[in-house]
């Protein structure tokens, strides 16, 4: 049992770092949107046990695809949907997979905007594509419901324009039982075509039977570099921070954005 949860902790990052790194709290104009295409190439070699302590697990090598867009249905409403791509490849005695990820889709609400504020709320669903990837996935056995308050805010970092969104949600019962999910992200532009992003995603859980939690912390930093008005790419890396029950993941981030 505790190989699975550790795999299925160590899926999803690109998906977390598209999710915050240009929408956040905000909405697409009506008619516009998003694709954000990327990877991430990852591993880890040990995992922190149910006490927190560092342990040896069967290595992997990860490998993700992920396709997230967004769109402007209405000025208050913003589509999202994030179908992915997984490579798992885990020494033995662990498994490996690879395949169709998990798909999402949902939306998000404006609730209330006032000058450099905005709160809104997002909801989504989440499907692991079949039953083999479902032990690779933080899925469970069967749709997953993500629900999340934003509060965005813009302001001015060292003379340089800057935004900060913070995410506060709950999943419902996955791979790890019910989930309360802590995201946050800072944005900052030291030029024009170039957004540095700093982001952090948090996990706490407790899965009923048996009876054990789950804290999984992870930091991201990237660059993204814009190449036109319609095209950025992204770079950057992202690591597991001390946790329970959850690996030491460290990996490469990179993406094409196209704006529409």
């Amino acid at each position: 049992m505790r190989t699975v949860c550790l795999r299925a902790l160590a899926f999803g990052a690109l998906v977390l770092v598209a999710a915050g790194a240009q929408a956040g709290a905000w909405l697409e104009p009506p008619g516009q949107g998003e694709v954000i295409l990327g990877g991430t190439f990852s591993d880890s070699l040990r995992a922190y046990d149910v006490n927190g302590r560092l342990a040896p697990v069967s290595s992997y090598k990860k490998f993700e695809l992920t396709a997230y867009a967004e769109y402007g249905a209405t000025e208050q409403v913003t589509l999202i949907a994030a179908p992915s791509l997984l490579d798992f490849r885990a020494n033995p005695p662990g498994q490996s997979y690879a395949g169709m990820g998990v798909v999402e889709a949902g939306g998000r609400v404006k609730l209330y905007e006032a000058d450099e504020w905005i709160f809104s709320a997002q909801a989504t669903l989440r499907e692991a594509t079949n039953g083999r990837s479902r032990i690779f996935l933080d899925t469970g056995h069967g749709v997953q419901a993500d629900a999340r308050l934003l509060i965005g805010r813009t302001f001015t970092l060292l003379g340089f324009p800057a935004f900060s969104s913070i995410e506060i949600g709950y999943r419902s019962p996955g791979g790890f039982g019910h989930e309360v999910r802590a995201d946050a992200t800072i944005g900052v532009r030291p030029a024009d075509k170039l957004l540095i992003l700093l982001q952090t995603f948090n996990i706490s859980a407790v899965h009923a039977s048996p009876l054990y939690p789950t804290r999984s912390n992870k930091i991201a930093l990237s660059a993204v570099y814009d190449l036109t008005q319609s095209i950025s790419v992204q770079i950057g890396g992202i690591i597991g921070l001390p946790g329970v029950n959850t690996t030491t993941e460290r990996g490469l981030i990179s993406a094409v954005w196209y704006r529409f």
